[in-house]
């Protein structure tokens, strides 16, 4: 079976790459590599392994995508590229539509064309919009908070549409966090700068609730997933424990590694986040039996000796980083 896995040197495409590889599947992965976070951070999550299997390849560049399918002829296809971020899909909306819609269509329509069994995809919690909880798969989505949650819609609406042959299914992911985790997220970014000895930067006044998602727990259920013979025509899944816990409880954990104390900074919350994210796992648990069951206290654990152990160097640049002007996000064809 062969497999391509699309954002393979983001957060979760590198990992589910990664055990790919090592089960000896045939697998090839592509990114663009763009400068969403301090570039020098995810070379370093993609050394090592096949790298002559990671492909610098643009999910926007439909003749790209084409030339790849022609020449490897996947069975499986793991899409998890996108442009990653809550906040800043509301600064730089063409990029999220262009990588998000636009990229996405590319994959979904060439799969299709060549004849692709399955196609997994990343959708999120974000589509669940301003809802009470737990949020389960068959219920009515709410207006978006934000244009990256509406893209992701999109993606789901474009999925159902063209599940003909090629069976489709999102993965609705809750709030992943872990080593090697997005820089821009809070989980990442505390971590960072709680071992730095910096005090933590917070939006609002952090009594916003996440379902918080372990890496390893994600990646399981995706292999699971990817691994079933049929979708049985479920168009989407979320992935996710269905334990919620508050930002607060989350930087609680972390300051408790602090080498001296360090206040809080809060800033105003924004408008782009919802209050809550609570998925229900019953659907995963009666696909795969299996639900991501790793404890906040746990998994922080383990992020915190991840961002320890990283270079003082790293660490500075990966938090000091800068977003460049839209214009370096543009599409770069050969």
């Amino acid at each position: 079976m062969r497999v391509l896995v699309t954002g393979a040197a983001g957060f979760i495409g590198n990992q589910v790459f990664r055990q790919l590889i090592d089960s000896s599947r045939e697998v090839i992965g592509i990114d663009n590599f763009n400068p969403y976070y301090f570039p020098g951070y995810k070379s370093l999550r993609s050394q090592g392994g096949a790298n002559d299997r990671l492909l610098n390849v643009d999910i926007r560049d439909l003749e790209s995508v084409q030339a790849l399918f022609k020449k490897y002829k996947f069975q499986k296809v793991i899409h998890l590229a996108a442009q990653a971020g809550v906040r800043y899909s509301t600064e730089n909306p063409n990029l999220y539509f262009e990588t998000n819609v636009v990229g996405t269509h590319n994959i979904f329509m060439t799969s299709v064309a060549n004849n692709v069994d399955q196609v997994a995809y990343a959708s999120s919690s974000s589509v669940y919009g301003e809802s009470l909880g737990p949020f389960k798969e068959s219920q009515e989505l709410r207006q978006p908070k934000s244009f990256y949650a509406a893209t992701k819609q999109v993606n789901e609406i474009l999925a159902q549409a063209l599940s003909t042959k090629t069976e489709f299914l999102g993965l609705r992911f809750f709030t992943v966090y872990g080593p090697w985790g997005r820089p821009d997220m809070a989980p990442l970014r505390f971590a960072l700068q709680v071992a730095e000895n910096r005090g933590i930067t917070l939006n609002g006044d952090g009594s916003i609730v996440r379902d918080f998602t372990y890496i390893d727990d994600v990646v399981t259920s995706i292999l699971k997933l990817i691994s079933l013979d049929t979708f049985a025509s479920v168009p989407v899944v979320n992935i996710a424990g269905g334990n919620p816990r508050s930002i607060n409880d989350l930087v609680a954990l972390l300051s408790n590694h602090y080498e001296r104390s360090h206040p809080v900074e809060t800033f105003p919350a924004d408008s782009a986040d919802v209050s809550l994210t609570h998925g229900n796992p019953d659907l995963l648990r009666s696909m795969i039996r299996y639900v991501p069951d790793t404890q906040l206290e746990d998994g922080v654990e383990q992020l915190w000796k991840h961002a320890s152990s990283l270079d003082h160097e790293i660490r500075r640049a990966v938090l000091d980083f800068k977003l460049p002007n839209a214009q370096d996000f543009s599409l770069k064809t050969s």
